[in-house]
C-alpha cells in the first residue's frame, strides 16, 4: 500500500543542507537564510510536481508529517493506517 509523506515547504527548509563536491555536508545557514524564499518557492514546486505525478500514478493515501519527534510520526502512522496488524502476521 503507498503511502504520500506530505511536508510544508517550511518542516523541508529546516532541514536543507549542503554537500561539497565528495559529498560532505557543511552547514551555511547566513546563504540558506539568504536564499530562503527562492527555497521555499523550489520545495513547494516540488511539492506540488510530485503531488500531480502520484495523483496520476492513484496514489490516494497521504499521511501528513509534523513536527515532533520522528517516532511520533511513525506512532501516528502505524495508528493511522493500523499497519501494527502487519507485525502480527
Amino acid at each position: 500500500m503507498p503511502i504520500v509523506l506530505v511536508d510544508t515547504p517550511e518542516n523541508i527548509f529546516e532541514h536543507l543542507v549542503f554537500s561539497d563536491e565528495n559529498d560532505e555536508i557543511y552547514t551555511d545557514d547566513v546563504y540558506k537564510n539568504a536564499h530562503k524564499e527562492y527555497y521555499l518557492k523550489d520545495i513547494q514546486a516540488d511539492i506540488e510536481w510530485y503531488g500531480s505525478v502520484f495523483k496520476n500514478m492513484g496514489i490516494v493515501n497521504k499521511f501528513t508529517i509534523t513536527k515532533g519527534a520522528v517516532e511520533n510520526n511513525v506512532d501516528r502512522l502505524i495508528q493511522e493506517y493500523h499497519l501494527d496488524a502487519v507485525n502480527k502476521i
